[in-house]
């Protein structure tokens, strides 16, 4: 969980708690994610729907799809 805290408060640019869709594909992008699959990863994690995710929806998302996934993407299908 120590992983996933660190990358949230990196991705969260700004620091305010959440990250907008713009600091997610930002980080992303330095994983090497396209945008389109960013901007379909985001509104996955955004559990609650309120345009932003925040460290419940990010954890939540880290547990119900492994760390790898959520940090790194999806495997090779």
């Amino acid at each position: 969980m120590a992983v996933l805290h660190a990358q949230f408060n990196v991705a969260d640019r700004d620091g305010d708690g959440v990250m907008d869709l713009h600091e997610f594909t930002v980080w992303r992008a330095l994983k090497g994610m396209p945008s389109q699959s960013a901007a379909a990863a985001f509104a996955l994690i955004d559990a609650d729907g309120d345009g932003v995710i925040s460290w419940a929806d990010f954890s939540g998302a880290g547990s119900a799809h492994g760390l790898a996934a959520l940090l790194y993407g999806p495997g090779p299908q």
